[in-house]
């Protein structure tokens, strides 16, 4: 399980990359990401792109995450986890401090992502620009059912969520306790 079974970046790799499409059928469970340090990723322009120091998962790769910690990981998005057109589910996960230099401390995902968490705790993530635990972009469909966020943080735009361009989140039965923003909620 997740307190024996310990992926540690110690400080200078992510614990893991998903990026060639990897299915829903795909199942990490029982594992502890933490330390994880993104390193830059090229998506063969030129343009180096520094994403989830926890997990990464790109390329409609959509595994899902269960009975898992994602813990003191830092990238410059996606501290914990990053998702690109991705579908990944989380499910009965704690992702506690992690750090993002701009969006996402605990999870960012974007470009058409479905995001599922379920009976998840999101606790003590930061990120420098906007959502201290999650960050959502560009025609995501967040679904987060019975979360638990507690003590994430940002400096703009929510402690808890920063969701723009035409994302459409759905919180059922979260609690939501000690999460600050310098401003916008």
């Amino acid at each position: 399980g997740a307190y024996e079974t310990i992926i540690d970046g110690q400080g200078v790799h992510r614990g893991l990359l998903c990026d060639s499409g990897e299915s829903i059928d795909t199942v990490i469970d029982g594992f502890t990401f933490r330390n994880g340090q993104a390193v830059d990723y090229d998506w063969g322009d030129g343009v180096l792109w520094n994403l989830g120091g926890g997990l990464c998962c790109l390329n409609a790769s959509s595994p899902r995450i269960l009975n898992s910690i994602i813990e003191n990981n830092h990238a410059q998005f996606g501290g914990g986890i990053y998702g690109y057109t991705t579908h990944m589910k989380l499910d009965t996960c704690l992702i506690q401090n992690n750090t993002a230099d701009d969006y996402g401390g605990g999870v960012n995902t974007s470009h058409e992502s479905r995001f599922v968490a379920n009976n998840c705790h999101f606790a003590g993530n930061t990120a420098g620009l906007g959502g201290g635990a999650l960050s959502f972009a560009e025609n995501d469909e967040p679904l987060i059912t019975t979360c638990l966020f507690t003590e994430n943080s940002t400096p703009l735009a929510g402690g808890v969520a920063f969701v723009e361009e035409s994302s459409l989140p759905t919180f059922i039965d979260c609690r939501f306790e000690d999460n600050n923003s310098g401003e916008s909620g």
